[in-house]
């Protein structure tokens, strides 16, 4: 469990979770089912799935015993499509799978010479081993470029620089790390965008503009870390941008209160919505949720 933990610390940034639709209702059900083939491994007893919840800022794990065929069938509460890790037994899968409200993903699962777990997916989604290997590189040369660009923020920005400015110099530094990062080209498509969607996106620095005194266009910048289809990572972003939203004087949201959740989002969504570029979606959800705390 605890090699687990520690891929998905590794992982958090790199796998995607798409935005939940507010326009068909689900039951918040996803359900995984398979068989394990061959021969497995002594021991080898159970299947555990694990994904990070975004609004509680934790990950969560559910278990489910093999039967005696080597079938087995477990149902998770999700609300919008989410990439889980796999384990049988004490054997992690090391590509991913997704996870859709109302909906059965079906796999069967072997083990090779190696003990090293195969999955073929039979109905839905989901990444490989060897497509994870190669996002986790990209990431995590990703990261490092964030890193290393980013520290040159406190270096050359002068504090009286005005708020218009240095919000144009943490966006240019953004778009310069996200466009030199090594080995990027070399991903598909849908590849490129999950890194892009999942790396660090400067968030937290636009948001600490010391005693700049920004007006509420400043903070346009929200629209472009696109809030309502976020990555896993959002149990990391959620949290620290829906508080800076709610205790920033700027944009001055109201408090929940005594009020209730329709009439408050009725105050909020008028100061958001163009900042955001959306007013309906899992990020007012969340937003509802943080500010009751």
């Amino acid at each position: 469990m605890n090699k687990l933990c520690k891929h998905l610390l590794v992982f958090s940034y790199a796998v995607l979770a798409l935005s939940c639709s507010q326009e068909t209702a689900s039951t918040g059900q996803a359900t995984l089912s398979g068989k394990i083939v061959g021969s497995v491994p002594s021991g080898q007893t159970s299947v555990m799935v694990a994904f990070p919840i975004p609004v509680f800022n934790e990950t969560v794990e559910y278990e489910t015993l093999l039967k005696e065929d080597g079938s087995f069938s477990i149902s998770v509460p999700v609300f919008f499509p989410t990439y889980a890790q796999m384990v049988v037994g004490s054997k992690e899968y090391a590509g991913t799978l997704l996870l859709s409200p109302d909906k059965d993903t079906k796999i069967e699962v072997s083990f090779n010479e190696s003990a090293e777990i195969q999955v073929k997916i039979i109905e839905g989604n989901g990444s490989t081993p060897d497509e994870m290997a190669k996002l986790n590189e990209v990431f995590m040369n990703g990261y490092q470029s964030y890193l290393k660009t980013f520290a040159d923020v406190e270096a050359n920005l002068q504090s009286d620089t005005l708020p218009e400015d240095y919000r144009k110099s943490i966006l240019k530094l953004r778009e310069t790390y996200l466009s030199n990062i090594e080995g990027m080209d070399n991903l598909p498509k849908n590849l490129r965008t999950l890194v892009y969607n999942s790396l660090p996106s400067g968030g937290s620095l636009l948001f600490d503009y010391g005693d700049r005194k920004p007006n509420l266009s400043y903070f346009s910048f929200l629209r472009l870390l696109d809030l309502n289809n976020p990555p896993l990572n959002s149990h990391i972003v959620y949290p620290t941008i829906s508080k800076s939203i709610l205790s920033n004087k700027v944009l001055n949201i109201p408090r929940l209160e005594d009020k209730s959740v329709e009439d408050w989002l009725n105050e909020v969504k008028p100061i958001m919505s163009d900042l955001l570029g959306f007013d309906i979606g899992l990020f007012y959800d969340v937003l509802t949720f943080h500010a009751f705390f």
